[in-house]
């Protein structure tokens, strides 16, 4: 007689911990899944947050589209599609440009670091000096290479995600004003064979 199978629990969706973002290690416990099971399913995946999913970036960008529209079109202007982009994203946008900035600082420091490394050692190296640049530029460069790696991750991981969303936005956004403009002609068009009929039914009577 088989035992019956534990049922499978959901991954977390967040990460625990500011750490855990940085290293992605929140992603570990799909993988060591994989490792033992060798397969996923969707019951193995976590649950989508409620704030990527399409239905509620859609509608949080189609409000801050309002709030640029309406009082542009009571002062005659015409509305700037950026405002509307800059207003709904700019928390993940500066955050995007902050690691941006410190991956560019790092990679520099990087350079700078090897050349005074392989400065000291070929001027001095077998002397004491040589020993002491290695002791105190190489622990900082291990340092400053650390943060290079995890600002590139998290910068491109964030640049891809915020991408994502705002092009799932302003793809419902057009569907819908697409989509309501379809309706509308439609809706004026049947009213228009409806009269056309009446108009036709008088006729007969007559």
């Amino acid at each position: 007689m088989t035992m019956p199978s534990k049922p499978k629990t959901r991954l977390a969706a967040k990460p625990k911990h500011f750490l855990s973002t940085l290293l992605f290690s929140w992603l570990d416990p799909i993988y060591r899944r994989v490792h033992s099971t060798s397969e996923l399913d969707t019951n193995d995946l976590c649950e989508l947050e409620e704030e990527n999913k399409a239905e509620h970036e859609i509608a949080r960008f189609e409000r801050y589209w309002k709030e640029e529209n309406f009082p542009c079109r009571q002062l005659s202007k015409k509305p700037k599609l950026y405002r509307a982009v800059w207003r709904s994203y700019r928390r993940g946008l500066l955050s995007s440009a902050l690691y941006a900035v410190l991956e560019s600082a790092s990679r520099v420091a990087q350079a700078v670091l090897i050349g005074l490394v392989l400065t000291g050692l070929a001027e001095k190296p077998n002397g004491e000096d040589g020993g002491k640049v290695q002791f105190i530029y190489v622990p900082v460069l291990c340092l400053v290479t650390y943060v290079f790696v995890v600002t590139l991750h998290r910068g491109q991981f964030l640049g891809k995600l915020y991408g994502m969303r705002l092009r799932v936005a302003l793809t419902g956004l057009v569907y819908k004003k697409v989509s309501n403009t379809i309706y509308f002609v439609c809706y004026v068009f049947a009213q228009k064979i409806f009269l056309i009929f009446k108009f036709f039914e008088l006729l007969n009577n007559f």
